[in-house]
Formats: C-alpha cells, sequence, structure tokens
C-alpha cells in the first residue's frame, strides 16, 4: 500500500524537480546574462547540461554555485576562459574556494607589470589605453554602445575584485585607484554601465580596497586614489579608510568636485588634515 502510494507521488516529483530546474537555468540567464540568451536543456534530459547559447553550457551544480555566490557575467568568463585555456575542465568550487587565485598568480607572474590600475573601467584618462606597463584590471567586461552613440568599451586584462586581487605581495611600483563614485543611480543608465556602482556598504568596501592596493605595492610605491564628489565628499570617503592618509592631493573639473590623492606605502600617517577648496592639505 505505501509502496502504491509512493509510486504515485513520483510524477510528481519529478514535473517539481523539472521546474526547479527550468526556474534555475532562468535565475542564471538574468543574473549572467541579463535574461536575453535562449537556453534549452541538450537532449531534452532536464537537469543535465544547460546550453545558453555561445558556448556557454552549465549544470544544475554550476548554476547553483553561480546564484548563491552572486557570480557577475566577468566572473564567469574569467572561470570559463580560464578551462578554455587549461584545456581541462576546472570544478567551478575549487576555483571559488581558491584555485581561481593560484591560477591566476601564476599568469600574473608571467606578465607581471609595474603599474596597476585596480578599476580601470574603459580607461578614460590614459593618453595609451594600451600602454604596456600597465596591468589592466576590473571586475566587469562591458561593450555597448551609449546613448550618445560611443562606444563603452571595458575589457580588462584580468578580472579582479580591488578588495580581494589575485596578485602577490609588493608587486607594483605604482597602483592607480579610480573606484565608482555612485551610489544612487539607475542599474541600466549609461552612469552606471560607465562608471559602476558603489556596494551598500560603501565604507568598508573603500577601506578594503586602499588595504588591498597598499598590499600589492612595493615598499614606497605610490597610490593615485581618484575620487569625484557629486554624492559623497571626500572628507567622508577619508574618514572611512583606516590607516592611511593621502599626501597631497588636488582638484580638477570646473566645478572642482574631482581630486586626485597621492598616498605612498610606508609613509606616516597625517594625523590631521582637511581638504580644502583646490585640494590643497593642510
Amino acid at each position: 500500500m505505501n509502496r502504491n502510494k509512493e509510486t504515485c507521488k513520483a510524477p510528481s516529483v519529478v514535473r517539481k524537480f523539472k521546474k526547479a530546474c527550468d526556474n534555475l537555468a532562468e535565475l542564471v540567464n538574468e543574473q549572467l546574462f541579463d535574461g536575453c540568451r535562449k537556453w534549452y536543456w541538450i537532449g531534452d534530459e532536464v537537469g543535465g547540461a544547460c546550453d545558453f547559447e555561445e558556448a556557454d553550457v552549465l549544470n544544475p551544480e554550476d548554476m547553483v554555485r553561480i546564484i548563491e555566490n552572486g557570480m557577475t557575467y566577468g566572473e564567469y568568463a574569467e572561470w570559463r576562459e580560464a578551462n578554455l585555456d587549461y584545456g581541462r575542465y576546472i570544478n567551478l568550487k575549487s576555483w571559488l574556494m581558491g584555485l581561481r587565485h593560484d591560477m591566476l598568480k601564476e599568469e600574473v607572474k608571467e606578465n607581471m607589470k609595474p603599474i596597476l590600475d585596480c578599476c580601470c573601467g574603459s580607461r578614460m584618462f590614459y593618453f595609451d589605453k594600451k600602454d604596456p606597463n600597465v596591468l589592466f584590471a576590473d571586475i566587469r567586461e562591458v561593450h555597448e554602445e551609449l546613448c550618445d552613440g560611443r562606444l563603452l568599451d571595458v575589457d580588462p586584462d584580468v578580472f579582479a575584485d580591488c578588495t580581494n586581487m589575485p596578485f602577490p605581495d609588493g608587486a607594483f611600483h605604482l597602483v592607480v585607484f579610480d573606484p565608482p563614485h555612485l551610489k544612487n543611480v539607475g542599474l541600466n543608465s549609461w552612469l552606471c554601465k560607465k562608471y559602476g556602482i558603489l556596494p551598500d556598504n560603501w565604507q568598508e568596501f573603500i577601506n578594503d580596497s586602499i588595504h588591498e592596493c597598499m598590499r600589492v605595492l612595493a615598499d614606497y610605491g605610490v597610490l593615485i586614489f581618484k575620487w569625484n564628489e557629486q554624492q559623497i565628499k571626500v572628507s567622508e570617503i577619508l574618514d572611512a579608510i583606516k590607516d592611511y592618509k593621502p599626501i597631497f592631493g588636488h582638484r580638477t573639473t570646473s566645478k572642482n568636485t574631482t581630486i586626485w590623492m597621492a598616498f605612498m606605502k610606508n609613509s606616516q600617517p597625517l594625523h590631521q588634515y582637511q581638504v580644502v577648496a583646490h585640494g590643497s592639505t593642510a
């Protein structure tokens, strides 16, 4: 009798499983591909391998990890390209647990450059956007035409989170830090696409990023930190940074809203500072 009841339940359980798998695939489609891909289960085997077009094939186990870890497309693309580069399947769980950092450190050692831009974006302020002395890193990859017809191209050499970078200690002589400066901006706006968006815990993000930049700097290396005060004052930013203070700064733009600040590793912190109209410190 009990066996018959279980047999009757089986079709319902299978339907729920298939529905859950479809929902999972749609969540991944939205998270990684903005809902733009047409996906299907290879061989109509729901719960097997799901094809998201453009050689993006995922199993449910990896899809769950992508959702649970909040992976961006850039982070996912880094893992996918590592599989292609190394010619073997790299388990996503191992990748997320630290294999990514180990492999990238070896790659970076082979291609080390003296300068790191850890939030390179579209490299707007570079005279040479392909400067051979600079390692361009970012957590995003964007290739899109903006509303004014200009092309936005965020194409880093290395995908990296500026709060947890896959570079050895003391690897660079100069680090450039130009993080997102907006906390209130539409996710689909051109401003967000161009500059990115600050996380809700922006104070922690800025502090952790500065400490990580200092970690990868060589002794007496220089950190250039660019900030725009459109939404958050530079005084609030400096208050959020623990242990380090800038040596000097200079304001630019007609409204004096952008400030460039210079830090040096191993330099003595300034106990008192004040940013004034033209960017001097006192």
